[in-house]
């Protein structure tokens, strides 16, 4: 009995100390870059950020969308600092439109490394733990399904369920369109960050920067279970 309740235990007590470290760790942040921030409310440190953003042209461009690329497929940076910038350069339409196409060029590339090069390539990225949480998904019936779920869930790793799609029976452009519908509301929300960001509209900004911790930590309590209780109806099913 007390095995059990330990190992009830022992989730929670890891998931409440990874809350308070990433919640910690935004709010450093958020005190180290404010200096940075504010210096943007003066008009003329706009208008030289935004000439400095133009004076890359279709170098940037092409710049941002293999950063985008290498993001996904190397996993180097966090994803939000990415479309964060997408959305100070690009707008929300065209900071989505631009991570889009980055995310898109990613996903092929890993799909067909997988269906290559098999499980090598994906333990080189993916952790074993990692890849077990979402291994149920492999065998359903309702894999696309559960795929969108997933990406559309707040804490989910993104970039691992890239790694796993192509090690199931999901068609390439099934799995491509599953996956950049799933990511709309977070590429929605840093673009929009950015996008506020860049314009001086820093109440705006900050609201939606709230909006996503509140979401990430959301996720990040509730998606090991959800995870959880999917695996547990999948195996049943087919039982």
């Amino acid at each position: 009995m007390e095995q059990e309740t330990k190992k009830k235990i022992t989730p929670a007590v890891i998931s409440g100390i990874f809350i308070v470290i990433f919640v910690v760790l935004m709010v450093y942040g958020t005190v180290k870059l404010w200096p940075y921030v504010k210096a943007l409310e003066n008009t003329q440190k706009q208008i030289e950020f935004r000439a400095w953003i133009d004076s890359f042209r279709w170098w940037g461009l092409l710049i941002m969308i293999g950063l985008q690329v290498l993001q996904v497929v190397i996993a180097f940076l966090p994803g939000e600092v990415v479309e964060v910038v997408m959305g100070m350069m690009y707008g929300v339409i065209g900071g989505i439109i631009v991570c889009w196409i980055g995310l898109a060029i990613a996903t092929v590339i890993i799909y067909y490394l997988v269906r290559l090069l098999g499980k090598p390539i994906i333990n080189l990225f993916v952790s074993e733990k990692n890849a077990e949480k979402f291994k149920f998904i492999k065998s359903a019936k309702q894999a696309e399904a559960l795929f969108l779920f997933a990406f559309l869930l707040p804490g989910t790793p993104k970039d691992v369920l890239i790694y796993l799609g192509p090690a199931t029976s999901v068609k390439l452009h099934r799995f491509l369109i599953i996956s950049l519908i799933g990511r709309i509301p977070s590429l929605l929300l840093s673009t929009l960050i950015g996008h506020h960001l860049i314009s001086g509209q820093f109440t705006h900004s900050l609201t939606y920067t709230i909006i996503t911790i509140v979401l990430a930590v959301v996720g990040i309590i509730f998606y090991r279970p959800i995870i959880t209780f999917l695996e547990t109806k999948v195996l049943r099913n087919k039982a």
